[in-house]
């Protein structure tokens, strides 16, 4: 029983664990992030990798020089 126990409990983590990051994360603001949060509750994995790679390309467009 112990062992079904810390099973259901690091399943339940992995499952939060994107939605907790993204909670914490300064990359988005407001509704944004509560959009993100609902997504990565919903979507889980595949939506926190959105998020990565969505939030990382529009810094990486803030930050060049427009000529």
């Amino acid at each position: 029983m112990l062992m079904f126990h810390m099973t259901f409990y690091f399943l339940l983590l992995l499952w939060l664990l994107p939605t907790i990051v993204v909670a914490m994360s300064s990359r988005v603001q407001g509704g944004e992030k509560f959009g993100w949060m609902l997504a990565t509750l919903i979507l889980t994995w595949w939506a926190f990798l959105a998020f990565m790679i969505v939030t990382t390309l529009r810094n990486n467009n803030n930050r060049i020089p427009r000529m």
